[in-house]
């Protein structure tokens, strides 16, 4: 539950410019990454982010907090509002 409060308050308590992002090209389908992330959640959530950061460490996928969460938030925005 701790990870679904963090992703509400980055996503709706500030406005994220979206111009300034790295751009990839769009896909309705997870990232690799991002698949890493949803089976550890599967297998263990709720978790906070440093846990789940822990996680993708012991599978050879150690990323900083902050890119954790932004996957997180950008995987969630994807899923909440779809390409045209």
């Amino acid at each position: 539950m701790a990870w679904r409060h963090l992703l509400y308050n980055l996503m709706f308590s500030r406005r994220v410019n979206r111009e300034h992002r790295i751009a990839r090209p769009q896909s309705d389908h997870p990232t690799e990454l991002e698949l890493k992330i949803l089976k550890i959640l599967w297998e263990r959530s709720p978790l906070p982010v440093r846990e789940i950061r822990q996680g993708l460490a012991a599978a050879g996928h150690d990323i900083a907090h902050t890119s954790t969460i932004t996957t997180l938030v950008e995987f969630v925005e994807r899923l909440l509002m779809p390409n045209p």
